[in-house]
């Protein structure tokens, strides 16, 4: 994987409680945490949508984690595979591979 041989220190499908007022109101599941800053999220969907941007602002929140990256593969594959980002770009410019590191990478979901 592009994270071992980077020697990138990650975690995989973290759960994490969703707190309010000291009380477990839900779990957000992540895809990936690189380097306990940046959020990356894996989608297959037609677009990046608001929903979809909403929920990595949320992880974002929930964290104190000051980066995301949204790595969508859109079904129809003609399009490319499409990388929005939030937050503190800064953060990430270590961790900045091309769409086809990307592809390949992440050629599974296109199953």
């Amino acid at each position: 994987m592009l994270f071992r041989e980077g020697k990138i220190d990650y975690t995989s499908e973290q759960n994490v409680e969703v707190l309010f007022h000291n009380q477990k109101v839900g779990t957000h599941r992540l895809d990936f945490i690189v380097d306990g800053e940046i959020i990356i999220e894996l989608k297959r969907a037609a677009s990046i949508t608001k929903q979809t941007l909403a929920q990595a602002r949320s992880y974002m929140n929930t964290l104190e984690m000051p980066y995301s990256i949204i790595i969508n593969f859109p079904f129809d594959e003609e399009e490319g595979v499409q990388i929005e980002e939030l937050g503190d770009v800064e953060i990430a410019e270590e961790f900045a591979p091309n769409d086809e590191q990307y592809k390949k990478e992440f050629a599974f979901l296109e199953d």
